[in-house]
């Protein structure tokens, strides 16, 4: 699952199937594109990215429109019809082109660029994020370096802990894009070191 450049909120829901009917009306089978909503009207956003639960419904992530917080949404159904999907904000902290994993449980683990252009990371304790228990880190934080600018992309392994993979840039190379890798011994990343897997410029970072 990757990122859908440019692309509005709305438009990842494409290829579903029709508008879902009625309660107990057979399942659509036509394609569509749903916007999806809440209680308080469409949900806005810039630079989602997408996962599925157990039950085939739609967990994003994103950049809420005009505060630049992170904020989860998940659908309570394939279509994310309905207008009464779930949103919340962890952690309560702006920030730009989140990547997000689900662990065996189902709870969102989401790694991104602070507003301080520091890495930060959003490790949710059930699937709706809502903010109990949740905990954020920051793994990777240099005041003369700039951390994800170019991207950052999240997995996690066989045994739930991240793997990360973004890109940095430091005035004493002259602002240059290069491709750091951090891969946590556990689930919150506590004393780790970055490795650098680039040498020379990097352009977007992906793991695939």
């Amino acid at each position: 699952m990757g990122r859908i450049e440019g692309w509005a909120l709305a438009t990842i829901l494409a290829l579903l199937a029709t508008l879902a009917g009625p309660a107990g009306a057979a399942e659509p089978t036509g394609d569509v594109i749903n916007f999806v909503e809440t209680g308080d009207g469409r949900i806005g956003g810039n630079q989602p990215w997408m996962r599925l639960d157990t039950n085939g419904n739609p967990v994003i992530a994103y950049q809420e429109s005009g505060t630049g917080i992170i904020a989860v949404a998940h659908c309570n159904d394939p279509y994310c019809a309905g207008g009464d999907e779930t949103v919340s904000r962890p952690g309560e902290v702006e920030g730009s082109g989140p990547s997000m994993a689900l662990d065996p449980a189902g709870n969102p683990v989401i790694a991104f660029q602070t507003a301080d252009a520091d890495l930060g990371l959003i490790r949710c304790d059930d699937p709706d994020c809502d903010g109990d228990g949740d905990v954020l880190v920051h793994p990777d934080a240099h005041p003369e370096m700039t951390i994800g600018q170019l991207g950052v992309w999240l997995e996690l392994d066989a045994s739930g802990n991240p793997v990360i993979l973004y890109s940095t840039s430091h005035w004493t190379d002259g602002g240059m894009p290069r491709l750091k890798l951090l891969r946590c011994d556990d689930p919150f990343c506590a004393g780790v070191s970055p490795l650098d897997v680039l040498g020379g410029a990097a352009a977007y970072a992906e793991l695939t």
